[in-house]
């Protein structure tokens, strides 16, 4: 059970992370496969609490909870767009989603995960294939 859910709050962050994935499956998405705004933030949010349970370093626990943090305080504008008309240029063009982008993508650099090289399809369900499990292993 816990990598699966290792792997689900890893492939969470770095969903948060991409614009290329958000593109794709928030603002691009067809009616198979589409993410709703706020799944992406719920979802990511909520693997942080089953974190939270488990044993981790301390830093990455740290650096898990300062980005939920950050994404649970500024969850009002993230989730500002009143229409699918205004999803895109909110998470194109907003601030909020900038910085979610870069923290996110922070986080995962301080957990020593690189995740620009796994496809974009890949993100949300395997991310674990690429190398995830051995990198969290080494650090224990």
């Amino acid at each position: 059970m816990g990598d699966v859910m290792l792997n689900e709050l890893f492939s969470n962050l770095a969903t948060l992370a991409s614009l290329e994935y958000q593109e794709r499956y928030v603002i691009g998405g067809t009616e198979q496969e589409h993410v709703a705004i706020d799944d992406l933030i719920d979802d990511f949010l909520a693997s942080v609490d089953w974190m939270n349970t488990q044993i981790m370093s301390e830093s990455d626990r740290n650096a898990l909870n300062d980005f939920a943090q950050f994404l649970d305080k500024n969850r009002d504008g993230a989730l500002a767009a009143k229409s699918f008309a205004e999803v895109k240029p909110l998470m194109r063009n907003s601030q909020i989603w900038m910085d979610i982008r870069l923290r996110a993508s922070e986080a995962m650099s301080l957990l020593d995960l690189d995740w620009h090289h796994i496809p974009v399809e890949e993100l949300d369900e395997h991310i674990w294939d690429y190398g995830v499990q051995q990198r969290i292993a080494l650090r224990d």
